[in-house]
């Protein structure tokens, strides 16, 4: 017991080893893609409680942040597809939508560390900072979307060495909710695909999403997505933000820019979408491909 103590009071280290993309990484991303999606900007502290909101009532996003990417085989805050674990029909349509995989198949939650032991049971005293544990769930019927079916969960702790960003969303969402855990899985749109990189490979993969879910009327066309200083409408119709969350699989990508900005960005509606989203996932595609490429060199 003095020994789980004594690992459990260290700071486990920073998950987040991955790659990092330089200071305008993300305008350039918008800029590019431009004429297939819309950007909303906002401070980072409003595009996270707005999407808190978003979240509590039924969609389902995907978010990209700044810094390292989560170094390992799993998502952790920085390249993640986020939705309401009290919803159950979020299963289904990250499985049949996202993910295109069979319907059993199980979704983690992310919870405050300080709650954990309140939803699953023998939470270790170090935590699960790295979901690596599967534990019985403790409230089953509050949360079946992100409890198995033979009820446990292979949960995250989110704690100090956790992206505080990524924190300050779980928490927003206890707020409004009563719930301190989220459904997270790794933001690939595609079987096979790996987790999500750059913010242009985000972008790809949400509209690959996005393109599908509208059967070809989802991008391209219209103004351009706004300036870092503004919010972009693009022309879009007033309504077009009250939009069903049921129509497609994932509703809005969130980029942090880690500088106190974010955006937040949904698919433009034209019937060159799925022409526009091919191209853009062919270009993350070569552009990962070269990367590989000089790894093996």
């Amino acid at each position: 017991e003095a020994r789980a103590a004594e690992v459990g009071a260290r700071a486990a280290p920073s998950p987040y080893g991955g790659t990092a993309h330089p200071p305008g990484a993300v305008e350039a991303a918008l800029e590019e893609y431009a004429g297939f999606v819309e950007a909303e900007w906002l401070t980072e502290a409003a595009a996270i409680e707005r999407t808190a909101a978003s979240l509590a009532a039924g969609e389902i996003l995907a978010l990209w942040a700044s810094g390292g990417a989560e170094y390992g085989p799993r998502a952790l805050g920085r390249r993640s597809i986020v939705a309401d674990p009290r919803n159950a029909a979020a299963v289904d349509r990250l499985n049949r939508l996202v993910k295109k995989r069979e319907p059993f198949r199980p979704f983690a939650p992310s919870v405050l560390a300080e709650h954990a032991g309140d939803w699953f049971e023998g939470v270790p005293p170090s935590g699960s900072p790295y979901m690596s544990f599967a534990l019985p769930c403790k409230r089953r019927d509050a949360i079946p979307a992100v409890c198995h079916v033979d009820g446990s969960a292979r949960l995250q702790t989110v704690g100090g060495e956790a992206d505080p960003r990524w924190r300050a969303l779980i928490a927003a969402f206890f707020a409004l909710t009563g719930v301190p855990l989220v459904l997270n899985t790794s933001f690939n749109t595609r079987p096979a695909e790996p987790i999500v990189e750059g913010p242009a490979n985000a972008l790809a993969a949400f509209l690959h999403v996005a393109s599908e879910a509208s059967g070809g009327e989802a991008v391209s066309g219209g103004e351009a997505a706004s300036g870092a200083g503004g919010s972009a409408q693009g022309g879009a119709e007033e309504g077009a933000e009250e939009e069903s969350a049921e129509e497609g699989g994932i509703d809005r990508l969130l980029l942090l820019l880690g500088d106190g900005r974010a955006a937040l960005v949904r698919a433009r509606r034209c019937p060159l979408a799925a022409a526009g989203a091919a191209a853009a996932i062919a270009r993350a595609g070569e552009a990962g491909e070269a990367r590989l490429g000089g790894l093996r060199a």
